[in-house]
């Protein structure tokens, strides 16, 4: 679908880049993206990330000042026009949006480009708009919506057109659902109808996600869920939560600055359980789930790493003769091995 669209509206830069103990045994396996103390020390050094997401090929991948950046468990690879090896003509990245197989790259001194994370290629797509730094987009029916300096802009590519629709306002967050537009800040929550956005929710938002057939809002006082028939469902922010995104399992992960983790269902906003950890307090910006369930969060002290915990510790007292336990690393998995009275 991409590649129909941005076709004609795009000159290529190509850039190449090119297991047994007697009586029992339990077997712990590990994510597929294996986190070192060494790589745990890269991601927490990485502060000023403004963006994250998983290519199609399980690769996460991060955007901010340095570029564009791959994360394979051990190491970062990165793609900014100061790599000589690994080049794009762009740098300073504000936002990626997963489009198909490629990225959406909005970039602070070069506009909008296209990204096949696959192959490392770039290209640019060419937009008729007045700034050069370009902090999100969003494709939505065929259009290009494209937040610049306090305004919201729509590009049609088959008229090589663009209107301005948003002026002045702090609407930096772009989310579409199956059949709404919206912007959102700062200055509240906007909907687009009928060619033009109308504010819908006054407070200053700090997230918003799009899920099944609505969007969940954050703000301080309350956490939203905007039906696309246009009702509001609402309940009270206690525990201040700043940022969401979409889980594997159609509900939503909520996370707020003490590093408390809360997951609700969709659309009435019930707390439901779930096994994540809380983390260490911080101030978190983005939150992302991996396809195997790992929660990534972007955060005033670099990127936090936290895996749901299906383990209860329950302590038993051995009051017996004969008891052994042994425990060995054997390919990345844990082998516990019991002997005599046992666990």
């Amino acid at each position: 679908m991409i590649k129909n669209l941005l076709r004609p509206f795009y000159k290529t830069i190509k850039n190449k880049c090119s297991k047994v103990f007697a009586l029992l045994c339990i077997i712990f396996s590990f994510s597929s993206l294996q986190v070192t103390a060494e790589s745990s020390n890269i991601l927490e050094s990485y502060i000023s990330v403004n963006s994250i997401t998983q290519d199609n090929q399980g690769y996460i991948w991060f955007a901010g000042h340095h570029g564009l950046s791959r994360f394979d468990g051990s190491r970062m690879i990165t793609f900014s026009s100061q790599n000589k090896v690994q080049n794009v003509p762009f740098t300073w990245v504000h936002n990626i949006r997963k489009v198909g197989e490629d990225f959406i790259v909005s970039t602070e001194s070069h506009q909008l480009w296209k990204f096949t994370p696959a192959t490392g290629a770039s290209e640019k797509i060419v937009l008729n708009l007045p700034s050069s730094s370009i902090y999100n987009t969003i494709i939505f029916n065929n259009k290009f919506y494209v937040y610049a300096k306090s305004k919201v802009f729509e590009y049609t590519p088959s008229s090589g057109s663009a209107a301005k629709l948003i002026n002045d306002y702090n609407t930096s967050y772009l989310e579409r659902t199956q059949r709404h537009l919206y912007a959102a800040g700062k200055d509240g929550v906007f909907k687009l109808t009928d060619n033009k956005f109308s504010l819908i929710i006054k407070e200053p938002t700090t997230s918003i996600t799009s899920i099944k057939d609505g969007l969940i809002v954050l703000n301080n006082k309350q956490i939203n869920f905007i039906h696309d028939n246009g009702a509001i469902t609402s309940i009270p922010n206690t525990d201040q939560y700043v940022t969401s995104t979409k889980s594997n399992d159609e509900t939503v992960i909520l996370i707020n600055k003490l590093g408390e983790i809360a997951k609700i269902s969709v659309p009435t906003l019930t707390y439901i359980k779930h096994n994540y950890p809380k983390l260490e307090p911080m101030y978190p910006t983005k939150i992302l789930q991996d396809k195997s369930n790992v929660l990534w969060v972007l955060s005033s002290k670099g990127i936090r790493k936290s895996s749901p915990s299906f383990i209860k510790n329950t302590p038993k007292l051995y009051n017996v003769k004969t008891n052994a336990n042994e425990v060995a690393l054997l390919q990345n998995e844990v082998i516990v091995g019991t002997y005599g009275d046992g666990i």
